[in-house]
Protein backbone atom coordinates (compact mmCIF):
# COMPACT_ATOMS: atom_id res chain seq x y z
CA UNK A 1 0.00 0.00 0.00
CA UNK A 2 1.45 3.35 -1.08
CA UNK A 3 2.23 5.75 1.76
CA UNK A 4 0.71 9.21 1.36
CA UNK A 5 2.91 12.26 1.89
CA UNK A 6 2.01 14.42 4.91
CA UNK A 7 0.71 17.95 4.20
CA UNK A 8 3.13 20.89 4.09
CA UNK A 9 1.91 22.31 7.43
CA UNK A 10 2.66 18.99 9.17
CA UNK A 11 6.10 18.74 7.57
CA UNK A 12 6.90 22.32 8.59
CA UNK A 13 5.86 21.68 12.18
CA UNK A 14 7.88 18.46 12.18
CA UNK A 15 10.92 20.40 10.96
CA UNK A 16 10.52 22.84 13.86
CA UNK A 17 10.35 19.94 16.32
CA UNK A 18 13.40 18.31 14.76
CA UNK A 19 15.29 21.61 15.00
CA UNK A 20 14.41 21.91 18.67
CA UNK A 21 15.91 18.46 19.26
CA UNK A 22 18.90 18.75 16.94
CA UNK A 23 20.12 22.21 17.98
CA UNK A 24 21.47 21.13 21.40
CA UNK A 25 22.98 17.98 19.89
CA UNK A 26 24.80 20.03 17.26
CA UNK A 27 25.98 22.48 19.93
CA UNK A 28 27.37 19.58 21.98
CA UNK A 29 29.21 18.18 18.96
CA UNK A 30 30.77 21.59 18.21
CA UNK A 31 31.65 22.41 21.82
CA UNK A 32 32.91 18.91 22.58
CA UNK A 33 35.00 18.55 19.45
CA UNK A 34 37.16 15.59 18.49
CA UNK A 35 40.26 16.87 20.32
CA UNK A 36 38.33 17.62 23.49
CA UNK A 37 36.65 14.23 23.28
CA UNK A 38 40.05 12.54 23.19
CA UNK A 39 41.15 14.52 26.23
CA UNK A 40 37.94 13.62 28.07
CA UNK A 41 38.36 9.92 27.33
CA UNK A 42 41.94 10.13 28.59
CA UNK A 43 40.89 11.83 31.82
CA UNK A 44 41.13 9.58 34.87
CA UNK A 45 37.94 11.07 36.34
CA UNK A 46 35.96 10.41 33.15
CA UNK A 47 37.36 6.89 32.85
CA UNK A 48 36.34 6.15 36.44
CA UNK A 49 32.88 7.57 35.85
CA UNK A 50 32.48 5.68 32.56
CA UNK A 51 33.50 2.36 34.10
CA UNK A 52 31.23 2.92 37.10
CA UNK A 53 28.35 3.80 34.78
CA UNK A 54 28.93 0.70 32.65
CA UNK A 55 28.90 -1.89 35.42
CA UNK A 56 26.22 -0.32 37.62
CA UNK A 57 23.92 0.14 34.60
CA UNK A 58 24.45 -3.50 33.63
CA UNK A 59 23.55 -4.79 37.10
CA UNK A 60 20.61 -2.37 37.28
CA UNK A 61 19.36 -3.63 33.91
CA UNK A 62 19.55 -7.25 35.04
CA UNK A 63 17.52 -6.30 38.13
CA UNK A 64 15.03 -4.29 36.06
CA UNK A 65 14.56 -7.14 33.56
CA UNK A 66 14.13 -9.79 36.27
CA UNK A 67 11.42 -7.78 38.02
CA UNK A 68 10.05 -5.99 34.96
CA UNK A 69 9.13 -9.14 33.04
CA UNK A 70 7.15 -10.37 36.05
CA UNK A 71 5.43 -7.00 36.50
CA UNK A 72 4.57 -6.78 32.80
CA UNK A 73 3.13 -10.31 32.81
CA UNK A 74 0.94 -9.58 35.85
CA UNK A 75 -0.17 -6.22 34.42
CA UNK A 76 -1.06 -7.77 31.06
CA UNK A 77 -2.41 -11.20 32.05
CA UNK A 78 -3.78 -10.92 35.61
CA UNK A 79 -7.32 -9.84 36.30
CA UNK A 80 -8.77 -7.27 38.66
CA UNK A 81 -6.80 -5.14 41.09
CA UNK A 82 -3.48 -6.95 40.71
CA UNK A 83 -3.18 -5.94 37.06
CA UNK A 84 -4.09 -2.32 37.84
CA UNK A 85 -1.63 -2.04 40.72
CA UNK A 86 1.19 -3.67 38.74
CA UNK A 87 0.60 -1.31 35.81
CA UNK A 88 0.43 1.86 37.92
CA UNK A 89 3.44 1.03 40.11
CA UNK A 90 5.64 0.17 37.14
CA UNK A 91 4.68 3.24 35.11
CA UNK A 92 4.74 5.84 37.89
CA UNK A 93 8.49 6.61 37.61
CA UNK A 94 7.89 7.68 34.01
CA UNK A 95 5.85 10.69 35.09
CA UNK A 96 7.57 11.48 38.40
CA UNK A 97 10.76 13.63 38.35
CA UNK A 98 13.87 11.49 38.99
CA UNK A 99 14.82 13.65 41.98
CA UNK A 100 11.47 12.67 43.56
CA UNK A 101 12.28 9.00 42.91
CA UNK A 102 15.65 9.53 44.59
CA UNK A 103 14.06 11.25 47.58
CA UNK A 104 11.60 8.39 47.92
CA UNK A 105 14.47 5.90 47.89
CA UNK A 106 16.29 7.95 50.52
CA UNK A 107 13.21 8.07 52.76
CA UNK A 108 12.68 4.33 52.31
CA UNK A 109 16.22 2.95 52.53
CA UNK A 110 18.20 5.75 54.20
CA UNK A 111 19.59 5.41 57.72
CA UNK A 112 16.60 7.27 59.16
CA UNK A 113 14.20 5.96 56.52
CA UNK A 114 11.26 3.61 56.67
CA UNK A 115 13.45 0.49 56.39
CA UNK A 116 16.67 2.11 57.60
CA UNK A 117 16.55 0.60 61.07
CA UNK A 118 16.08 -2.93 59.76
CA UNK A 119 18.89 -2.48 57.25
CA UNK A 120 21.22 -1.11 59.93
CA UNK A 121 20.42 -4.07 62.16
CA UNK A 122 21.35 -6.40 59.31
CA UNK A 123 24.62 -4.50 58.78
CA UNK A 124 23.54 -3.07 55.43
CA UNK A 125 24.15 0.54 54.44
CA UNK A 126 22.84 1.55 51.04
CA UNK A 127 22.91 5.34 50.88
CA UNK A 128 25.93 6.95 49.21
CA UNK A 129 27.27 3.60 47.97
CA UNK A 130 27.53 1.94 44.57
CA UNK A 131 24.58 -0.24 45.59
CA UNK A 132 22.49 2.93 45.88
CA UNK A 133 23.51 3.85 42.32
CA UNK A 134 22.29 0.46 41.09
CA UNK A 135 18.96 0.80 42.92
CA UNK A 136 18.40 4.33 41.60
CA UNK A 137 19.23 3.25 38.05
CA UNK A 138 17.02 0.16 38.26
CA UNK A 139 14.11 2.28 39.52
CA UNK A 140 14.13 4.47 36.41
CA UNK A 141 14.98 1.65 33.96
CA UNK A 142 12.21 -0.67 35.16
CA UNK A 143 9.26 1.18 33.50
CA UNK A 144 10.89 0.94 30.07
CA UNK A 145 11.37 -2.80 30.47
CA UNK A 146 7.73 -3.18 31.52
CA UNK A 147 6.44 -1.14 28.56
CA UNK A 148 8.52 -3.15 26.06
CA UNK A 149 7.47 -6.52 27.48
CA UNK A 150 3.81 -5.49 27.70
CA UNK A 151 3.94 -4.49 24.04
CA UNK A 152 5.46 -7.89 23.25
CA UNK A 153 2.74 -9.69 25.22
CA UNK A 154 0.00 -7.70 23.50
CA UNK A 155 1.30 -8.66 20.05
CA UNK A 156 2.11 -12.31 20.85
CA UNK A 157 -0.09 -15.08 19.53
CA UNK A 158 -1.46 -16.88 22.62
CA UNK A 159 -1.74 -20.22 20.78
CA UNK A 160 1.35 -21.71 22.45
CA UNK A 161 0.13 -20.71 25.92
CA UNK A 162 -3.33 -22.15 25.26
CA UNK A 163 -1.83 -25.37 23.93
CA UNK A 164 0.40 -25.73 26.99
CA UNK A 165 -2.59 -25.16 29.24
CA UNK A 166 -4.64 -27.75 27.36
CA UNK A 167 -1.82 -30.27 27.78
CA UNK A 168 -1.93 -29.83 31.54
CA UNK A 169 1.12 -27.63 32.05
CA UNK A 170 1.34 -25.76 35.34
CA UNK A 171 1.20 -21.97 35.41
CA UNK A 172 5.00 -21.82 35.83
CA UNK A 173 5.63 -24.34 33.03
CA UNK A 174 3.30 -22.42 30.74
CA UNK A 175 5.11 -19.16 31.52
CA UNK A 176 8.60 -20.69 31.28
CA UNK A 177 8.22 -22.76 28.11
CA UNK A 178 5.43 -21.06 26.14
CA UNK A 179 5.47 -17.36 27.07
CA UNK A 180 9.10 -16.42 27.68
CA UNK A 181 10.53 -17.76 24.37
CA UNK A 182 8.05 -15.61 22.42
CA UNK A 183 9.13 -12.51 24.36
CA UNK A 184 12.87 -12.73 23.72
CA UNK A 185 12.99 -9.75 21.32
CA UNK A 186 10.73 -7.66 23.58
CA UNK A 187 12.89 -8.44 26.61
CA UNK A 188 16.06 -7.54 24.71
CA UNK A 189 14.44 -4.29 23.58
CA UNK A 190 13.45 -3.47 27.16
CA UNK A 191 16.97 -4.32 28.33
CA UNK A 192 18.54 -2.03 25.71
CA UNK A 193 16.24 0.88 26.53
CA UNK A 194 16.59 0.22 30.26
CA UNK A 195 20.38 0.15 30.07
CA UNK A 196 20.42 3.43 28.17
CA UNK A 197 18.08 5.03 30.70
CA UNK A 198 20.14 3.70 33.63
CA UNK A 199 23.39 4.99 32.08
CA UNK A 200 21.86 8.45 31.70
CA UNK A 201 20.29 8.66 35.16
CA UNK A 202 21.14 11.79 37.15
CA UNK A 203 18.52 13.09 39.61
CA UNK A 204 17.67 9.90 41.51
CA UNK A 205 21.34 8.91 41.68
CA UNK A 206 22.47 12.28 43.02
CA UNK A 207 19.72 12.37 45.65
CA UNK A 208 20.07 8.79 46.88
CA UNK A 209 23.73 7.96 46.19
CA UNK A 210 25.48 11.32 46.12
CA UNK A 211 28.43 12.17 43.87
CA UNK A 212 31.51 10.49 45.34
CA UNK A 213 34.41 9.99 42.88
CA UNK A 214 35.04 6.32 42.15
CA UNK A 215 32.02 4.99 44.02
CA UNK A 216 28.84 6.91 43.06
CA UNK A 217 29.87 9.55 40.50
CA UNK A 218 28.56 8.18 37.22
CA UNK A 219 29.20 9.82 33.84
CA UNK A 220 26.18 12.19 33.99
CA UNK A 221 27.30 13.33 37.45
CA UNK A 222 30.85 13.78 36.16
CA UNK A 223 29.52 15.99 33.35
CA UNK A 224 27.69 18.14 35.91
CA UNK A 225 30.77 18.29 38.17
CA UNK A 226 33.09 19.39 35.35
CA UNK A 227 30.59 21.96 34.14
CA UNK A 228 31.47 24.11 37.16
CA UNK A 229 35.14 24.63 36.22
CA UNK A 230 35.84 22.99 32.84
CA UNK A 231 32.89 23.59 30.50
CA UNK A 232 34.72 22.32 27.40
CA UNK A 233 35.70 19.08 29.12
CA UNK A 234 32.11 18.81 30.37
CA UNK A 235 30.85 19.21 26.80
CA UNK A 236 33.26 16.50 25.64
CA UNK A 237 32.13 14.12 28.40
CA UNK A 238 28.51 14.90 27.48
CA UNK A 239 29.32 14.13 23.85
CA UNK A 240 30.72 10.77 24.99
CA UNK A 241 27.45 10.12 26.84
CA UNK A 242 25.57 11.08 23.69
CA UNK A 243 27.56 8.59 21.59
CA UNK A 244 26.80 5.80 24.06
CA UNK A 245 23.10 6.70 24.00
CA UNK A 246 23.16 6.72 20.19
CA UNK A 247 24.56 3.19 20.09
CA UNK A 248 21.86 2.04 22.51
CA UNK A 249 19.14 3.59 20.33
CA UNK A 250 20.49 1.92 17.19
CA UNK A 251 20.35 -1.45 18.97
CA UNK A 252 16.85 -0.69 20.27
CA UNK A 253 15.55 0.22 16.81
CA UNK A 254 16.81 -3.07 15.41
CA UNK A 255 15.14 -5.02 18.20
CA UNK A 256 11.91 -3.03 17.80
CA UNK A 257 11.87 -4.08 14.13
CA UNK A 258 11.97 -7.74 15.18
CA UNK A 259 8.94 -7.29 17.44
CA UNK A 260 6.84 -5.57 14.78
Amino acid sequence: MRALAPPLAVRTTAALGAGLLLAPLLALAIAGGVSNLGAAVGSNAVQQALWLTAWTSTIATVLAVATGVALAYVAERARGGWATVAGLVSELPLVVPPVVVGLGLLLAFGRNGLLGGALDAAGLRLTFTSAAVVIAQASVALPLVVLAVRAGLASTDPTAELAADALGASAWERFRWATLPSLRSAILLGAALGWGRAAGEFGATLTFAGSLPGSTRTLPLEVFNELQDQPRQAAAAALLQLLVAGLVLVAARRLRGRIS
